[in-house]
């Protein structure tokens, strides 16, 4: 390769990766997935509750307060209203209210439409992968 038309090569490569990547960067910075990063390095089961109002956030918060007093699994809840989170919602196929449990892995490993209740969750975490 003519050395000329290498360094206009290596900027050409670099700007083919930075725009493929640019869509992930983009996603990694939306608050649902960035929470579900965060919990999950936590140790705790991230479950994200997609909401109209703060009462059902109140709801779903204190059902998992309650399941953790209880359980040796915790959980968490990030509440997120679906008007500043429409585009993940889309991402996981919601109808608000609804939400998503994740797994250690990070994959969905429960997504129903409604409000988690304490009930809710001793019924279903058994069945979660968490380590």
């Amino acid at each position: 390769m003519n050395k000329k038309l290498f360094p206009i090569f290596v900027v050409f490569v670099l700007v083919l990766i930075g725009i493929s990547t640019w869509p992930y960067v983009v996603e990694s910075r939306m608050p649902v997935n960035q929470f579900i990063s965060k919990e999950k390095k936590s140790g705790m089961v991230p479950i994200v509750q997609f909401v109209t109002d703060d009462m059902q956030a109140k709801i779903a918060e204190t059902a998992a307060a309650q399941f953790n007093e209880k359980a040796p699994t915790k959980v968490i809840v990030g509440a997120f209203k679906i008007g500043e989170n429409q585009k993940s919602a889309e991402q996981y196929g919601m109808k608000v209210p609804g939400y998503v449990i994740f797994d250690a892995d990070g994959k969905v490993a429960v997504q129903e439409f409604g409000v988690i209740s304490q009930e809710k969750l001793t019924e279903i975490i058994s069945g979660v992968h968490t380590h």
